[in-house]
C-alpha cells in the first residue's frame, strides 16, 4: 500500500525575553506590511498585555505571549510565507532579546488501522506484545541532532477531518528547536531562513522512517 504524507499545518515559534503581546493587532500587521491588506481577519480577536491572537480566514494565525511569538498556518498559501512573516514581525521589534526558534510541522498518513501499523513497523515482538492483555495503541518519539537544531519526531494514532467525515491516520509531529548563538533579531532571522530546508528534511525523514511520500 502506498502511503501518502499530508501536511496539516506548520508553525514557527520564537522564544523571547519580555516580549509585549499587546502590540499584536490586525492594524499593526497590515501597517508594517507583515500581512497583505487583502487578508481578511476573523474572530476570535484578542489583544491583551498577557496574550494576543489574530486569526485570518485562510487558516493563518498569529499569537503572542510575554516569552513567545508564533505564526501558524493550516493553508498552503500561509505555510509558504509564515517564516518571512515572522521575520518581518521581528524586524519591527529588533530590540527584543530573541533566544530560540522552533519550526514545527504536523502531518497525517491516512490508513485503516494506525495502531496496528505503528506496532508492526516500530515495535519488536516480545513479552510486551505477547501478554494476555490486548495492546491497543502505541506511540513513540525520536530525537536527532540535525544541522544546528535538535529535531524531535513523534507519531501516534489519530484522525483527520474530511468533507464527509473523518479518516483514521498516523499523526506525525516534528519540532526543529534551534537555540540562538546570536541572540536577538539577527540570530532569529538566520534561524527562520532555514524553514524551507527544514520542510524538505521533514519530507525526507518521513519517507525513510515512515515510508510515506
Amino acid at each position: 500500500m502506498e502511503l501518502k504524507l499530508n501536511l496539516l499545518d506548520s508553525s514557527v515559534v520564537i522564544i523571547a525575553d519580555t516580549h509585549n503581546p499587546s502590540i499584536l493587532h490586525p492594524s499593526f500587521l497590515t501597517a508594517n506590511k507583515i500581512v497583505p491588506e487583502s487578508w481578511k481577519q476573523v474572530d476570535p480577536l484578542m489583544t491583551t498585555p498577557a496574550f494576543s491572537v489574530v486569526n485570518y480566514d485562510n487558516g493563518t494565525s498569529f499569537t503572542a505571549e510575554p516569552t513567545k511569538f508564533q505564526v501558524l498556518s493550516h493553508s498552503e498559501e500561509g505555510r509558504a510565507t509564515i517564516a518571512s512573516m515572522a521575520s518581518s514581525y521581528l524586524g519591527v521589534l529588533p530590540h527584543v532579546r530573541y533566544t530560540a526558534v522552533g519550526i514545527n510541522l504536523t502531518a497525517a498518513i491516512g490508513m485503516d488501522d494506525p495502531p496496528s501499523w505503528i506496532r508492526e513497523r516500530f515495535i519488536k515482538p516480545g513479552p510486551w506484545t505477547e501478554r494476555h492483555e490486548e495492546l491497543v495503541a502505541t506511540a513513540f518519539k525520536l530525537t536527532y541532532k540535525v544541522d544546528g537544531a535538535l529535531l524531535t519526531v513523534s507519531c501516534e494514532p489519530g484522525k483527520v477531518p474530511l468533507t464527509d467525515g473523518v479518516r483514521s491516520a498516523t499523526i506525525v509531529v516534528a519540532n526543529y528547536h534551534m537555540r540562538l548563538k546570536k541572540q536577538g533579531y539577527e540570530g532569529a532571522n538566520e534561524a527562520l531562513q532555514t524553514y524551507p530546508d527544514r520542510v524538505k528534511h521533514f519530507y525526507d525523514i518521513a519517507a525513510s522512517t515512515f515510508g510515506a511520500t
